[in-house]
């Protein structure tokens, strides 16, 4: 019995060992589709793809325009030279969730660690096993991030003793659809506060305002807490529509939120989209502008009134000639979303008298919206509107958002959106505030300052050596 039981372990240890190749591989296999995962909810390649002709997801360049200046995305392959391939698991994580690079030095917090410092070790690892094996080196090499003094890599030590804060990661393992899962997918894996969190002075996220909108680059990143100035009015069918299909009654996304659609949050899990919809409805509301003072309903278009005066194509228009905004309306606009601005019956084409786009109390995301137009693809499914920057010259794209608003969106009361406004937005409309102004005087001021002290504290030290006993 003693004989046949050690045989049999021992057949059982030599089986076990001629498979374990085939099982390492296996859980490689595994964590490369769990890193996959972690990267597609991370929504990494928005800002780490290469955008010159058949460039990596990954190989990075992307300017980032911050009011301090240009910063570029790494790239992230593995490659040793120009990517992260020399990089261990353990540089890697710092750089995560501390802002620490083994090449680079500190971070910006344009990358966002500020986030990604609550992911969980178990996500961290399956992320990078998938980028260092599940990815192709790419030998692109980004052009290097230069800010003026007093921005250097340096500071970011100062800042972020101030201002990076970990939630902890205990979400990660929380069950499937709930609350807590659901503050872990948007506050460490989307990431969605670094846009939806407005900015203080240092351009750290306001938390007491977390999630009431904030103005990035030139769109406009909306209220999604619960307030009716947000999504409060939404139900929970409709806010999974437009997280998982970029549209709702409410809202069509365009922009990075339409892209962050298309290659993130479309591919969540549907326990994840579930869990998200429940954080968001339990963040505590914040009221922010909206509706710019809409006091009544959309006034009628008499089209006919309008009609005789066009019988040209949208091509015509190019020269200028008409700013009147009922007519670019109607020339432009009207085939898809009606005379009357109410879209189709079946939401392909939104009501723009309860589009958010046009319904926001700054004007940014219908002016981006009217110049670049819509493109996003979700399941297969493509979302085109064409923008008419080629078409239409800024001011007739000033009179027709001034129609929009103030005619179908009932914003009576709004004022008109001028060619300035249109050069702004378009233009970039970086956000600047009086420490990207008077930063650098003030950091030789403090340098001087610092340095007097020093020579104080020097002074009397000596002194003190000085005198007898």
């Amino acid at each position: 019995m003693v004989i046949k039981s050690a045989y049999g372990f021992a057949l059982a240890a030599a089986l076990s060992v001629l498979t374990l190749p085939a099982l390492a591989q296996d859980n490689d296999t595994d964590a490369i589709s769990r890193g996959r995962a972690v990267a597609t909810a991370g929504d990494c390649s928005a800002c780490h793809q290469d955008h010159r002709p058949g460039g990596s997801a990954f190989g990075g360049g992307l300017e980032i325009v911050s009011p301090v200046g240009s910063i570029y995305a790494s790239n992230i392959t593995p490659d040793k030279q120009h990517g992260i391939g020399a990089w261990t698991f353990e540089q890697f994580r710092d750089a995560m969730t501390k802002g620490e690079s083994p090449t680079k030095g500190m971070l910006y917090p344009a990358m966002p660690y500020t986030a990604y410092t609550n992911m969980s070790d178990d996500d961290l690892h399956a992320l990078y096993t998938y980028l260092m094996t599940g990815v192709q080196p790419s030998d692109h090499e980004p052009p290097v991030t230069e800010l003026p003094f007093p921005f250097v890599r340096q500071a970011m030590h100062a800042w972020n003793l101030l201002f990076l804060h970990t939630a902890g990661s205990a979400g990660a393992t929380a069950p499937a659809g709930s609350v807590a899962r659901g503050q872990y997918v948007a506050q460490a894996l989307e990431h969605c506060s670094t846009c939806h969190t407005p900015r203080n002075d240092f351009f750290a996220e306001n938390t007491s305002k977390l999630l009431s909108g904030a103005q990035v680059g030139s769109w406009f990143a909306p209220n999604i807490t619960s307030d009716k100035t947000g999504i409060g009015a939404w139900s929970d069918e409709e806010l999974t529509q437009f997280l998982t299909q970029g549209h709702n009654d409410h809202a069509s996304a365009g922009g990075d939120m339409g892209l962050a659609v298309q290659r993130s949050l479309s591919r969540l899990p549907p326990e994840d989209i579930r869990a998200l919809v429940a954080y968001l409805r339990s963040l505590p509301p914040v009221s922010t502008p909206h509706a710019a003072g809409r006091a009544h309903a959309p006034a009628p278009v008499d089209v006919a009134a309008v009609e005789p005066q066009q019988h040209f194509d949208i091509a015509t228009l190019a020269n200028g000639s008409s700013r009147d905004g009922a007519q670019l309306y109607q020339s432009a606009c009207a085939a898809c979303h009606a005379a009357n601005g109410t879209g189709t019956v079946d939401k392909t084409h939104p009501d723009l008298a309860s589009n958010s786009t046009v319904l926001l109390a700054s004007p940014n995301n219908l002016i981006l919206t009217i110049a670049e137009g819509v493109h996003r693809t979700v399941n297969g499914q493509k979302t085109a509107m064409p923008g008419f920057s080629a078409d239409l010259n800024n001011a007739q794209i000033a009179a027709l958002a001034t129609y929009v608003r103030q005619t179908i969106g009932g914003l009576a009361s709004s004022p008109a959106i001028t060619v300035e406004d249109v050069v702004r937005v378009r233009g970039g409309d970086v956000q600047q505030n009086w420490l990207t102004h008077y930063a650098k005087p003030l950091a030789i001021v403090g340098l001087i300052v610092l340095a007097i002290i020093v020579l104080l504290i020097g002074s009397r030290l000596k002194r003190r050596k000085v005198i007898p006993n």
